[in-house]
């Protein structure tokens, strides 16, 4: 499996992967302070969108998956 240049996340490819999106998300999202609410409005989305990605309830498509840096101010 390749990989994004940033590492946050493998290239998405619609598989589960070894990175768990969920856990991911969640503790980068603690990791800088911010609740699920504010982070959801610096991505554009509902708070229940974020925490349906943090379940595991919806998995995000990859335009999505690569918000999640540039909001977290993390290098590509």
């Amino acid at each position: 499996m390749s990989v994004c240049r940033n590492t946050l996340f493998p290239r998405y490819n619609g598989l589960r992967s070894e990175y768990r999106v969920r856990e991911k998300i969640a503790a980068l999202r603690k990791e800088k302070g911010l609740s699920q609410y504010e982070l959801a409005d610096k991505l554009g989305f509902s708070r229940g969108k974020l925490a349906s990605y943090e379940q595991e309830t919806h998995e995000p498509d990859y335009e999505t998956l690569i918000k999640f840096p540039i909001s977290l101010r993390f290098p590509a």
